[in-house]
C-alpha cells in the first residue's frame, strides 16, 4: 500500500550510522585488558531511524499535521484512512471520526498483541463534531524511537472552517458548544500511562469486521510484524463482553497495573489472553475488592455482584461535576446507556 509518504520521510542509513556513532561512550586510556563497550541495544521501534518532520514538537495548525491533501475541501491526504474501534471511548455523545497514516515499508510491531509498537512516522487523528459543528481534532504522532517520543495534541477549529489551532490549555465551550477541549497536560495523563500511547487502535480494538482500517486489513496488507492467528473478543456473553469492552476503552486506560497506583491492583483493561469473564483483569481486581479511594457511604465494593447502585465501578459513572466523577476529565454529561449496561452486568452477576 503506497501512503504516499515524501521522499524525505523514507529511513536514512547516514541518519542512522550518526544516531549509532553519538550513541557510543567516548573512552579513552583504556586497558588493553577492558572489554570494548557493549553495541547499543537495537530499537525495536520500527523505522526508528525515519525523519519525520515533526521532531520540532507539536504543529501550530492542523494544516500542517499532514491529515488533508487539500484543507479547504477536506480531501485527505494519500495513505490516511479512516477506521473505528468496537470499543469507543464516551465524549459526551459528540460524533467522531478517527483517521490514521502509516509511512510507507513501516511496520506495526504486533509481537505483544496487547501493546503494539508504532513505527515511527504513524499518526493519528479524532475529529469531533457536536452540535453539528466541526470543533476539534485531536492529533497523536511518533516522531521518535523514545518511549516519550509521542506529539500529543488538540486543536480547536476556526469559526470560518479556514484551518484547526493547536491550544495548549485547552477551551470551554469553543463556537458556542458544550463541549472541553483538553489540555495537553490532560491528554499526556491518560495516553502516557501505556507505551503504546495510541489508545484506540490496537488489535482487540480493531477486530471487526467493519469498514475502513481493521485488523484484517492490516495482515492482509502485510503491515504487522505478527498475524493473528485467532479472532480477538471481550469473552463472556452478549452483555459481559459489551460491559467488559466499555470499561476497557473507558477505565482502563488509567485503571491497570503500570497506571494509577492502588494498595490492591485495579484492572479493568482486557487481554487477548482473556477466554473467560473469570480471567480479566475486571472481574479479578474488582469483583469483591473492596474500595479504597473516595470512599461513599454504602458503597464498599469496587464491583457488588448482584447490586450495581452499591458498585462504585456503576457508582461513580454517575457522577459528574465533582473529584469523584468518572471519567475524571473531558465529559460533563453521564452516559446514559454506559450505566445501563454496566448496571446490567452487575446486577445479572450471582
Amino acid at each position: 500500500m503506497k501512503t504516499g509518504i515524501p521522499s524525505s520521510l523514507k529511513p536514512s542509513r547516514a541518519l542512522c550510522l550518526t544516531g549509532l556513532l553519538a550513541a557510543l561512550p567516548l573512552t579513552a586510556c583504556s586497558s588493553d585488558e577492558e572489554k570494548p563497550p557493549a553495541p547499543p541495544a537495537e530499537s525495536k521501534v520500527p523505522c526508528a531511524g525515519l525523519r519525520t518532520g515533526l521532531e520540532a514538537g507539536v504543529p501550530a495548525t492542523l494544516s500542517d499535521t499532514g491529515l488533508y491533501q487539500d484543507f479547504a475541501a477536506r480531501t485527505l491526504a494519500p495513505g490516511v484512512r479512516e477506521f473505528t474501534p468496537r470499543y469507543p471511548l464516551w465524549s459526551d455523545s459528540a460524533q467522531k471520526r478517527r483517521f490514521v497514516q502509516l509511512p510507507d515499508g513501516c511496520h506495526i510491531d504486533t509481537g505483544d498483541m496487547d501493546h503494539w509498537v508504532l513505527p515511527v512516522g504513524a499518526r493519528l487523528w479524532k475529529e469531533f463534531i457536536v452540535d453539528g459543528k466541526l470543533v476539534e481534532t485531536r492529533f497523536i504522532a511518533r516522531h521518535g524511537s523514545g518511549p516519550e517520543d509521542f506529539i500529543l495534541g488538540a486543536y480547536a477549529w476556526r469559526a470560518d472552517g479556514s484551518d484547526a489551532d493547536y491550544v495548549r490549555y485547552g477551551a470551554v465551550n469553543p463556537l458556542g458548544t458544550q463541549h472541553s477541549i483538553p489540555a495537553a497536560k490532560d491528554c499526556k495523563s491518560c495516553h502516557s500511562y501505556l507505551p503504546e500511547q495510541a489508545l484506540g487502535f490496537s488489535a482487540l480494538q480493531l477486530d471487526h469486521d467493519g469498514t475502513g482500517v481493521t485488523l484484517g486489513t492490516l495482515a492482509a496488507e502485510g503491515r504487522l510484524t505478527v498475524n493473528p492467528t485467532q479472532r480477538f473478543t471481550a469473552p463472556g456473553n452478549s452483555v459481559e463482553a459489551a460491559a467488559l469492552g466499555y470499561l476497557h476503552s473507558n477505565c482502563g486506560n488509567c485503571h491497570h497495573p503500570q497506571g494509577i497506583e492502588f494498595n490492591n491492583v485495579f484492572d479493568l483493561r482486557l487481554s487477548v489472553k482473556d477466554k473467560t469473564v473469570a480471567d480479566t483483569g475486571t472481574y479479578r481486581t474488582a469483583v469483591n475488592v473492596p474500595v479504597e479511594k473516595f470512599v461513599t457511604p454504602g458503597v464498599n465494593l469496587r464491583i457488588d455482584p448482584g447490586n450495581a447502585e452499591q458498585s462504585c465501578v456503576h457508582h461513580r459513572m454517575t457522577i459528574r461535576g465533582t473529584v469523584e466523577q468518572m471519567p475524571p476529565t473531558a465529559s460533563r454529561a453521564v452516559d446514559l446507556e454506559g450505566k445501563a449496561l454496566i448496571q446490567a452486568w452487575i446486577d445479572g452477576m450471582k
